[in-house]
């Protein structure tokens, strides 16, 4: 049993050393630009790249575990000999995607995904933009890699999985369970987040976090997820739809005509509240008695009464907010960290301003690939569940709303840098709802937004007596709504009325903004209100500009809102029916947000 255990572990290790080897190689190929880059920062690349390696290894290693739990009945000259051919196949695979990849890399920017089987459908136009000495290079290479690296194997493998000793009734259950522990490395721990090359970001230089992934795991994740289907939303000529978004979005003064900030470089803090939905906030309509934080501060800052979001999930909502770009209903841009990285972000528009980011999280960032979404956003120092002791991750999601509210307060009352923009997402408001402290409502979601709410109110009363006040511009949203009472239904706009509300003594004075909008146009006018551009950001307005066209559209799956202040209309993609059409034109409203949502996708496709 010793003999099969050593063999499977030393298999895994070989894979684990060869994807090193190969990051390097990655780098030296790349010379061009990895020679700006210190040796220290030559083996991060490796240390913190080895989560993807460790389960791409994991994912090969499946296997010869299986195949080490039938030699227990088979005779192992025979499993030697499917190990080897299996191993060929494998590392044929692995030497090929490396080779496509470390050329494409030079005109991509990014690592070989599933966009080259387009490419393929022409395979004559692909290989005219390929000289012929290139072609010789790099199946040269290729045969070089994968001859050199399967007479390793067959050197370092040469004893193994052949003469095992009598097998006892307890080697194949141990085998078995060696195989099943690879689902740890598969997966990455057993945290809410599944293994993504998110995990793999460590700088803000995106060419080591490029450096750091595992091609060969990014080339199977793409090409097994789900392709990104514009058809299945066209509604119209592409030009068509182009337009009539356009003209949507289209002001004649990108100016405002109101000013709500006393200076256009204030500091800012900006809180994003865990499905906070307006339906717990009394001034927007809501409960009376279940945040009386937000009501209280309601009444002192600048509240917009008619603000939606732009989906139903936290992913989308934070592309939503931080880059203007609206949530989609069959997929989330944000698992693309290829097409990320190309979007606008009023945090990078702050950073290269001359402000200080840093972002703030209880719970684990790399889930639906949040830590390379941020890093893509300029936010080089972060927070997350990996700065608290074990004894503050008490629930499922890690650290509770009052230990990071704790940490922003201990940051800002130390020498900050300023101008400052500190971003925040709480989290104990997400299902399943399980706060600490006494239980205030027998209605869990209830209970958790009232101690949300208290955490808010808590930071809130103490940051007011700080001297920072006075130049902070303090942000309070939503990620999404929530669906409450549950008797409401999953698609009407209610469901995606939220609470968007600015603080602060950098404010004028307190004002209701009653335009109607949505996340995705928090960005522009923020930054608007900044005296700066805002052009990059396509699918938003600044709600207080010239000639502003107020309107919302939202997502959810399979369908979308949009809504203008004369009609709403609601419409089931997969039913291809309106299911909720009021007021004075909602034929309109239709057609704009068909349009809008085959622009979407459009746009979605084309980045990369």
């Amino acid at each position: 049993m010793k003999s099969r255990i050593l063999s499977f572990v030393k298999y895994f290790i070989y894979w684990v050393i060869l994807f090193a080897i190969m990051k390097l190689f990655f780098m030296l190929y790349h010379w061009n630009i990895s020679r700006d880059f210190e040796p220290v920062q030559w083996l991060k690349v490796i240390y913190y790249g080895k989560v993807l390696d460790f389960s791409m290894a994991g994912y090969i290693t499946v296997i010869p575990g299986l195949l080490l739990v039938l030699s227990c009945w088979i005779k192992s000259t025979l499993i030697k000999k499917v190990l080897i051919g299996y191993h060929a196949i494998m590392l044929f695979i692995a030497m090929l995607i490396y080779t496509v990849d470390l050329e494409l890399y030079s005109y991509w920017g990014f690592h070989l995904d599933n966009t080259v089987f387009f490419y393929l459908e022409t395979p004559k136009d692909a290989a005219a933009s390929m000289t012929t000495s290139l072609i010789f290079f790099e199946v040269t290479l290729f045969l070089l890699m994968f001859v050199c690296f399967l007479y390793l194997f067959l050197r370092l493998f040469k004893h193994d999985f052949t003469n095992f000793p009598k097998v006892r009734t307890v080697t194949p259950i141990v085998l078995f369970l060696c195989t099943i522990c690879l689902f740890y490395p598969i997966r990455g721990g057993f945290n809410v987040s599944t293994m993504n090359i998110g995990k793999a970001y460590f700088s803000d230089k995106m060419y080591l976090n490029h450096c750091a992934i595992n091609p060969t795991f990014f080339f199977m994740q793409s090409f097994f997820r789900q392709k990104i289907d514009v058809s299945r939303y066209s509604y119209m000529d592409n030009k068509e739809a182009l337009a009539k978004c356009s003209e949507l979005l289209s002001q004649k003064e990108k100016v405002n005509t109101d000013t709500l900030l006393k200076t256009q470089r204030p500091n800012i803090i900006f809180i994003i509240l865990e499905s906070f939905s307006s339906t717990i906030a009394a001034p927007l309509g809501g409960l009376p008695d279940v945040a009386p934080n937000l009501n209280r501060y309601c009444e002192e800052g600048v509240l917009f009464t008619n603000m939606y979001a732009s989906s139903f999930r936290t992913d989308r909502g934070l592309v939503s907010i931080f880059s203007g770009y609206p949530g989609q209903p069959t997929s989330s841009i944000m698992r693309y960290p290829a097409k990320t990285q190309t979007l606008p972000f009023f945090s990078k528009d702050l950073l290269e301003a001359g402000y200080d980011l840093k972002f703030y999280y209880g719970g684990d960032e790399d889930f639906t690939n949040m830590r390379s979404y941020m890093i893509a956003g300029g936010f080089k120092s972060r927070i997350s569940d990996k700065d608290f002791p074990l004894k503050d991750k008490l629930s499922k999601w890690g650290a509770h709303d009052h230990l990071v509210f704790n940490k922003l307060k201990e940051d800002l009352t130390t020498n900050t840098k300023q101008p400052f923009l500190k971003a925040m997402l709480t989290q104990s408001s997400h299902e399943p709802f399980k706060v600490p402290g006494s239980k205030k409502f027998d209605d869990l979601y209830l209970n958790s937004i009232a101690y949300s709410d208290s955490c808010l109110g808590d930071f809130l009363d103490s940051f007011k007596k700080s001297p920072l006040w006075d130049n902070t511009l303090i942000i309070l949203t939503a990620d999404h709504g929530m669906k409450y009472p549950k008797t409401m239904l999953n698609h009407i706009p209610e469901r995606y009325d939220i609470p968007v509300l600015w603080l602060g003594g950098a404010i004028k004075g307190a004002k209701k903004i009653e335009t109607m909008a949505s996340q995705i146009d928090i960005a522009p006018t923020l930054l608007a209100q900044l005296g700066m551009r805002t052009d990059s950001y396509t699918f938003g307005k600044n709600i207080l500009g010239k000639d502003v066209k107020p309107f919302a559209f939202y997502s959810f799956i399979d369908g979308f809102g949009f809504m203008t202040p004369e009609s709403r209309v609601v419409y089931d993609c997969q039913a291809k029916k309106v299911i909720l059409s009021e007021g004075a034109d909602p034929e309109t409203n239709l057609t704009n947000g068909k349009a809008f949502l085959q622009s979407l996708y459009l746009d979605l496709e084309s980045r990369h």
